[in-house]
């Protein structure tokens, strides 16, 4: 079955923020730790809020289309194509 996905955003205490879609907060953290270390970057501490209920209404273009359709991963988004997200 096709898990549902929810968008999280992850800062950390050094380094800018990073939106992850993915399953629940610790699927998040292990997307992003992935990421963070296949770009040789120190790791620091991190804060994780899911952020997909609380966008604003223009910051929500393609969001559902992501959660339902798209994949688990590091998700960008674009003012004119809206949210995705890239697997790792």
């Amino acid at each position: 079955a096709h898990m549902q996905l929810r968008l999280y955003r992850l800062v950390p205490t050094q380094g800018s923020e990073t939106f992850i879609a993915a399953r629940s907060p610790d699927h998040a953290a292990e997307i992003y730790v992935t990421h963070e270390v296949a770009k040789d970057r120190r790791l620091s501490d991190f804060s994780i809020e899911r952020v997909d209920q609380t966008l604003a209404g223009e910051q929500q273009l393609g969001l559902n289309d992501m959660l339902e359709h798209g994949v688990a991963g590091i998700a960008r988004f674009d003012p004119l194509l809206g949210w995705g997200a890239m697997p790792l």
